[in-house]
């Protein structure tokens, strides 16, 4: 995975050395980059997912997917593209705050249901 994030590190110039504008050069090394942080979230985010699911909670999948997919999601896509104009930085901010989301109610779900020991920590006579 290391070579796809230098990769989105020299998005901008690959871009502008094949010809397009820097204009939209410099948006998209812009928006990679800022995408670099939801991959990073996205991972987090999708093992707490799995191990939830593999515990046997997968109501709170469901609910999570409502809730920040539909919930945060919209709200975040609406505000930060259309009402404050921020365009392509708004796009990607929208999507860190969206798995930023999906972590912590991942979070909030295990110490909700207790989880975090059987999780988190080793128990004694495990394997």
């Amino acid at each position: 995975m290391l070579p796809m994030y230098m990769l989105q590190f020299a998005a901008g110039g690959i871009m502008y050395r094949l010809g397009v504008p820097w204009d939209n050069a410099a948006d998209v090394r812009d928006y990679c980059r800022m995408m670099l942080v939801t991959a990073v979230l996205i991972a987090v985010s999708s093992h707490l997912e799995s191990v939830c699911v593999n515990l046997g909670y997968t109501k709170c999948a469901t609910f999570n997917s409502f809730i920040t997919g539909l919930g945060v999601d919209v709200a975040c896509t609406y505000f930060f593209i259309f009402s404050w104009g921020w365009g392509i930085h708004g796009a990607a901010l929208a999507q860190i705050v969206v798995q930023l989301s999906r972590t912590l109610v991942w979070v909030a779900m295990i110490y909700y249901f207790g989880l975090s020991r059987k999780i988190f920590f080793v128990l004694v006579g495990g394997e």
